[in-house]
């Protein structure tokens, strides 16, 4: 295992500093999602396009790169690339949506292979540097006490409180500038409050 299985062949126009490990099912996926659409099972399909307007925010305003550290990395999603089309058809598109990496299967608990891909990381790019942060989200607590972890609701998925968490831990670069973007945190928000007052079972 090298870290050229898990980076994008190319090289790096400048070295990313902060890197965003984004789960899939419970963050842009959600069981108010796939109950609404029907579903009895989490699909590429379903992903709330709320959640990835809020994902998208996040990553304009702190500039992150992202690292898939979902399962689905590890069977349907393999390459960077799929991953970045499949974003694609949610109108996020590349370079914003830049998947630069999927973590490596490790034994243990899944913050082993956040661990394991920044060990690689570091020895691809010759060194992490002063500025390199970064932050997970997930909607499992599978992780080590000192990672720095947004935890989601499967129920929901991302909510914008969460972007908020995260963007404090990375530090933000970007103010808000998506109107549309704007629109939908406004919808979310609303309907957030209603779901926690209309909980499902």
């Amino acid at each position: 295992m090298t870290g050229g299985d898990f980076f994008k062949i190319k090289k790096w126009e400048s070295s990313p500093d902060r890197i965003l490990f984004l789960d899939i099912d419970g963050v842009l996926n959600s069981i108010r999602r796939a109950t609404g659409l029907g579903q009895k099972a989490f699909s590429a399909s379903g992903f709330d396009p709320i959640s990835v307007s809020l994902m998208r925010q996040l990553v304009h305003r702190t500039e992150a790169q992202i690292v898939i550290s979902s399962s689905w990395g590890k069977s349907i999603g393999k390459t960077p690339e799929w991953w970045i089309g499949l974003f694609a058809g949610y109108g996020w598109e590349y370079p914003q949506a830049d998947v630069i990496g999927i973590t490596p299967t490790c034994q243990g608990i899944r913050g082993n292979e956040i661990r394991e891909w920044i060990r690689l990381y570091d020895i691809e790019r010759g060194g992490l540097g002063a500025d390199f942060k970064y932050v997970i989200i997930d909607d499992d607590p599978d992780f080590h006490d000192d990672q720095p972890l947004v935890l989601t609701d499967t129920r929901q998925g991302l909510t914008l409180d969460e972007v908020d968490r995260a963007v404090d831990l990375l530090g933000e670069r970007h103010k808000l500038i998506f109107e549309e973007d704007s629109i939908k945190c406004i919808e979310r928000i609303q309907i957030d409050k209603d779901w926690e007052n209309n909980q499902l079972p």
